[in-house]
């Protein structure tokens, strides 16, 4: 009986010994692919999603969704403006994105802007306004373009920023993509926002050594918060060494300002079908060494209405405004009723229009050699292309018999 009692335990110690070693294996194997995410999407090939938030307190300033992609380097950023509207579920109301936006517990924030973009986006990186002065300087600031010299008063205090190519250190930064200047267009402040984030993300790569060595590092992780673990993060870093800043895509979500319960939302236009569209379109775009660049996003388009429809052409230019597109003319064609929608090239290289083309799944891409259309546009004004809607033009796409 003793002998069996004996045998019973060793075979036990045995047991465990076997089980502690199956769950260290099991733990380090678990560490080891948590730390190596970033990695892995390299190797697969894979673009990248983070939600870049700056807040000053509780306060949100902006967030842009960096996607980058390392195989070939491009990037594009989306800004995620703080009234966007949408239904919280943790509220149980329909409210600004921002009201979710905490920068300790980012987690719902970041997943309600996956949800409108209908893409995963796994990571964070959130700075305060400290912080971001912090790690600008840590870098040793940031090269960005001033058209025009900035001297205003804001709350009491004088913003003064230099015209032309400069390099910003912290505090000049940091002022740059958040002050408020009542008399800036949107469109001019998230410009701003996204050329400041255009040239952070830039310079870390540029800076990429000396962020992941020593007492740099150590100071870089004390200012930013993110879920990328310190090994996931060098990995990242590593990855943005082949960031090509000077080729990235810009985007904006266009939509209609509303008042709910006292405060203006912005909805998306086509309960947000067109920013994720564009998303996809971009993903496409950054996966391809041919990226659409800015230069071809910023077509001068032209839409003229075929139809009977009363402002069937205004309505559609929302759709190429949402892409990035510049729509500088909208009109009636001088037909009314143009069976089949086109679109015409001015440029003389007919790949942009055809791919404006296809954002509305338009087959009939001309050049314009080969119509006699004539601009309803004042002369003065460059159009690229012309869009020339038809009846099979359903208010978003072409459709087919």
């Amino acid at each position: 009986m003793r002998r069996k009692t004996g045998n019973s335990n060793k075979a036990l110690l045995l047991l465990a010994v076997l089980l502690l070693i199956l769950g260290i294996t099991v733990v380090f194997l678990y560490v080891n692919t948590r730390t190596d995410e970033i990695a892995a999407l390299r190797s697969e090939q894979h673009y990248i999603p983070v939600l870049f938030s700056v807040h000053k307190g509780d306060e949100h300033l902006f967030s842009e969704l960096f996607i980058y992609h390392p195989l070939t380097g491009k990037g594009a950023f989306f800004d995620i403006p703080g009234e966007l509207g949408m239904m919280i579920p943790s509220l149980k109301r329909i409210d600004r994105i921002e009201t979710i936006f905490d920068p300790d517990h980012p987690d719902e924030f970041r997943n309600a802007v996956a949800k409108m973009t209908a893409i995963d986006i796994p990571y964070h990186i959130i700075v305060s306004y400290e912080d971001l002065e912090g790690v600008v300087d840590l870098m040793g600031g940031v090269d960005l373009f001033i058209a025009n010299p900035v001297e205003y008063m804001e709350n009491d205090q004088i913003v003064l920023l230099p015209s032309g190519s400069v390099r910003l250190d912290g505090a000049k930064a940091a002022l740059y993509g958040t002050y408020h200047d009542p008399d800036e267009s949107d469109i001019e402040r998230i410009n701003r926002r996204q050329r400041l984030a255009q040239a952070f993300f830039g310079r870390m790569g540029e800076e990429a050594s000396l962020l992941m060595e020593g007492s740099a590092e150590k100071l870089l992780h004390k200012r930013i918060s993110t879920n990328l673990n310190r090994r996931a993060f060098s990995s990242y870093l590593e990855s943005l060494t082949l960031f090509d800043a000077d080729r990235v895509v810009f985007q904006r979500i266009l939509g209609t300002i509303r008042n709910v319960d006292g405060k203006e939302l912005l909805f998306p236009h086509y309960e947000g079908k067109v920013v994720r569209e564009a998303v996809e379109q971009t993903l496409v775009s950054i996966a391809s060494e041919e990226i659409l660049s800015n230069e071809e996003l910023t077509l001068s388009l032209e839409i003229l209405n075929g139809t009977s429809r009363n402002g069937l052409a205004g309505r559609t230019s929302t759709v190429f405004k949402g892409f990035g597109y510049e729509v500088v003319g909208i009109g009636n064609a001088p037909e009314t009723e143009v069976e089949k929608s086109y679109v015409v090239d001015h440029t003389g290289d007919i790949t942009k229009a055809q791919r404006v083309a296809n954002l509305i799944r338009c087959k009939d891409v001309r050049s314009a050699s080969e119509t006699s259309l004539a601009s309803t546009t004042d002369s003065d004004v460059l159009i690229d292309v012309t869009i020339v809607l038809g009846k099979d033009f359903d208010g978003r796409y072409c459709k087919e018999e």
